[in-house]
């Protein structure tokens, strides 16, 4: 479970380093969102926290002169309905440049999922009530961004 210290650190991380994106394949949008630093144990609790890995990289420096040993550069990233679901969860803690490009993010992604329009027949009986209520959840989350 997520505590609200956890989500408070990782939102002061992600307004700080973080960055809100998409992959977008063909005519879809899905976002991301990333955390890349040098901070190897700040990306590991954010990783831990995704439920996402972390990836290793030596840092670049063929267009520089190297004058001191560089640090590795750790990064992690969650992408889709998942990005999503955190987009929605920070978007209140975060600063207006942050809330503005998550707002972009979720309303062109939102084209292209399948999620708002959800067949009934495919809708488990014992799960329908709380996937129709989460799924209206949704839709007014978008309407208000959208009318904002």
């Amino acid at each position: 479970m997520l505590s609200m210290k956890d989500l408070y650190w990782l939102a002061g991380v992600l307004e700080g380093e973080g960055c809100f994106t998409a992959d977008r394949v063909k005519d879809k949008c899905y976002p991301k969102v990333t955390l890349r630093m040098t901070d190897e144990d700040t990306v590991r609790k954010a990783a831990k926290l995704f439920g996402t890995n972390t990836h290793e990289y030596e840092s670049s420096s063929e267009n520089f002169i190297v004058t001191r040993k560089t640090k590795n550069i750790f990064q992690t990233s969650i992408v889709g309905i998942k990005a999503r679901g955190w987009m929605m969860t920070l978007y209140s803690l975060m600063g207006v440049r942050r809330q503005q490009k998550i707002k972009e993010l979720l309303l062109q992604s939102r084209a292209n999922h399948d999620f708002l329009k959800m067949d009934q027949k495919s809708i488990d009986g014992r799960n329908r009530q709380d996937r129709y209520r989460k799924k209206q959840a949704l839709v007014n989350l978008f309407m208000a961004l959208k009318n904002e």
